[in-house]
C-alpha cells in the first residue's frame, strides 16, 4: 500500500510593482509491504521435511497438514516513510526596455527544504527467505537543501529573445553546485519559430537511493559461472545444473557511497506553421550525463569477472553464492535524438472541435560507461541484455 499526503499553502500578489509567490509545503509518502497469503516459515517447513512429518511428494498425514497450517506467515513486514518539508518564494518584474524591442523581465527566487527517510522491517521477515530482506537492516537518513536562482529574459529585436538563468544549490551531505541555462527564441517571420538552449544539471542521490536496505533476489537472465562453467561447459569441478545457465542469487539495494549526477543538455529546433490550423515541429537534443546512478548491470559481472571479481561472492566449495549489483555510479551516458510533433485542427463543426496530433521521439544514439573513463557500451535498441531461454522462439 502506497499512501501519499501533500499539504500546500501559497500566497501571491503584487508589492511595489513586484509580482510575488510564496509557499510552504509538506509531503509524505508511506509504503507498507504486506504478506497476504501463500508464505510459510522456511525453517519450520525444512525441519518438517527433514524429520518426515511433511511429505513433499504425496498426500500429507494429519500431522503434516497441521504443521503446514501452523507455519503460515502473514502481516506487514516492511514500512518505509519519506518526508519533505519546504518553503519557497519567487518575485518577478519588468526592469525596462533595454533595446527598444520590448520589456526585459527579471525573476528571483529561492527555497529551503528538509528531507528524511526511514525504513523498518518486522522481525518475522527473517523466517521467509524468499522476501530477500534483513529484518535487522532498518535504515534512516536525512538532509537539508537550500537554493537560490535568478532568470532574465531580454528582447533584443522584435524577432529575437535571449534568456539566461543560474541556480545555486547547497546540500548538507553533498556540498554546493551552481548550474546555468541559456536559451534563445527567434521568429524571422510569422510562420516560423527557431529555438534552442544550453543547460547544465545536477542531481544528488535521493535518500532512498542512498539508504534503501540490501535485499536478495535472483538474476533476471540465465548465466554461466565464468570459473566453473566457462562457455557453458562444466569444468574445474563444475556441476551443470548448479553452475551452467542458472539464475543466481543477486544482492541489491542502496549505496551510501554514491556521487551526484551532473548533466549537460543542448537543444535546437523549430516550429513551422504554414497555415493557421497546421503546425509541425522538430527539436534535436544532445544529453550527456556523468556519474549516472543506476543498477549495476548483472550481465557485466559475468562478462568481465576479472574486473568485477569483488561482485562475485563464492561459497566455501567455490560455487557462486550470490552476485552483488545494487545502485552505482556508472560513468557517463551519452544520447541524442530528435522530438517530432505534428498537429492539425479541423474546422469547427456543429458537434464540436476535432484535430489530429503526433508526438514522437527518434533516439539516434544511446551509450554508457559502466565505470569512470571506461569503454562505452552501445545499448541503442537493447532493452534487456543478458541471455534468455527462447524455448522455440527466435531472440530479437
Amino acid at each position: 500500500d502506497n499512501t501519499s499526503q501533500r499539504l500546500l499553502l501559497s500566497f501571491e500578489g503584487n508589492v511595489a510593482n513586484w509580482d510575488y509567490n510564496v509557499g510552504a509545503s509538506y509531503n509524505q509518502n508511506k509504503v507498507v509491504q504486506t504478506i497476504l497469503d501463500g508464505y510459510v516459515n522456511d525453517q519450520t517447513i525444512s525441519q518438517g521435511i527433514a524429520n518426515g512429518v511433511i511429505n513433499p511428494f504425496g498426500p500429507q498425514s494429519e500431522a503434516g497438514r497441521a504443521l503446514l497450517a501452523s507455519s503460515r506467515v502473514d502481516g506487514d513486514y516492511a514500512t518505509a516513510v519519506g518526508r519533505v518539508k519546504s518553503i519557497d518564494g519567487r518575485v518577478s518584474r519588468e526592469i525596462g526596455d533595454w533595446f527598444g524591442a520590448g520589456p526585459t523581465g527579471l525573476a528571483l527566487g529561492g527555497e529551503y527544504r528538509k528531507e528524511d527517510f526511514h525504513q523498518d522491517f518486522a522481525q518475522f521477515a527473517e523466517t521467509v527467505q524468499s522476501l530477500g530482506v534483513d529484518p535487522n537492516g532498518a535504515v534512516r537518513g536525512n538532509r537539508s537543501v537550500s537554493a537560490e536562482y535568478a532568470e532574465v529574459n531580454v528582447p533584443v529585436l522584435e524577432s529575437l529573445e535571449l534568456s539566461a538563468a543560474v541556480r545555486h544549490d547547497k546540500y548538507s551531505d553533498f556540498g554546493s553546485t551552481t548550474n546555468p541555462k541559456y536559451s534563445f527564441r527567434f521568429q524571422p517571420f510569422k510562420e516560423l519559430v527557431v529555438r534552442g538552449a544550453y543547460s547544465e544539471g545536477f542531481r544528488a542521490p535521493s535518500l532512498y537511493e542512498l539508504y534503501n536496505p540490501t535485499y536478495t533476489s535472483y538474476t533476471v537472465a540465465n548465466y554461466n559461472d565464468p570459473r566453473l562453467c566457462p562457455g557453458g561447459t562444466p569444468a574445474n569441478g563444475g556441476i551443470g545444473n548448479r553452475d551452467c545457465a542458472q539464475q543466481f542469487r543477486r544482492q541489491s539495494g542502496g549505496n551510501g557511497s554514491l556521487s551526484p549526477e551532473t548533466a549537460r543538455n543542448v537543444t535546437f529546433g523549430f516550429v513551422f506553421q504554414p497555415i493557421e490550423r497546421l503546425s509541425a515541429g522538430l527539436d534535436f537534443w544532445w544529453i550527456t550525463i556523468a556519474n549516472q546512478i543506476a543498477e549495476f548491470p548483472e550481465s557485466s559481472v559475468f562478462d568481465d569477472p576479472d574486473a568485477y571479481g569483488d561482485r562475485l561472492i563464492r561459497k566455501a566449495d567455490g560455487s557462486i553464492d550470490h552476485i552483488v549489483t545494487g545502485l552505482a555510479n556508472l560513468g557517463k551516458t551519452k544520447t541524442n535524438g530528435v522530438d517530432v510533433s505534428f498537429d492539425y485542427r479541423f474546422p469547427s463543426t456543429a458537434i464540436g472541435d476535432f484535430g489530429i496530433g503526433l508526438q514522437g521521439t527518434y533516439v539516434n544514439e544511446y551509450k554508457y560507461q559502466q565505470e569512470l573513463k571506461g569503454d562505452y557500451i552501445d545499448k541503442l535498441g537493447d532493452f534487456r541484455g543478458g541471455e534468455f531461454s527462447t524455448a522455440g522462439a527466435v531472440a530479437h
